[in-house]
């Protein structure tokens, strides 16, 4: 997982509940996933993709650059169907908890 993508998470979880709630699943989370570095070789493939949405750009390239198989975005739209498996924050709270997580997701 990248930072920015650690500061997504925490804001989804924050509004579907508090900031208690996104610190403490976010501990959790940080249990299961490494935090991946973005850098500058990334940043350069990023912004010579032909891709609207810089943000989603910058993850896949730091995907591709660092073997990840899994992408956690709020917007999956924008991410092509290949070898890295795009999810949502809610996704991912879906498949490892038993929480019932229930929003309105903005893909």
């Amino acid at each position: 997982m990248f930072s920015v993508a650690l500061a997504n998470v925490a804001y989804v979880l924050a509004k579907l509940k508090d900031h208690a709630y996104a610190v403490g699943k976010l501990r959790e989370l940080r249990t299961l996933i490494g935090v991946s570095p973005i850098d500058q070789p990334a940043v350069d493939r990023a912004l010579a993709r032909p891709r609207r949405d810089f943000e989603d750009a910058l993850q896949r390239e730091c995907a591709l650059a660092n073997e990840i198989g899994i992408l956690v975005t709020r917007n999956t739209r924008d991410h092509p169907r290949d070898a890295i498996q795009v999810l949502t924050p809610v996704d991912v709270m879906r498949l490892h908890s038993t929480v019932s997580v229930a929003t309105t997701e903005h893909a």
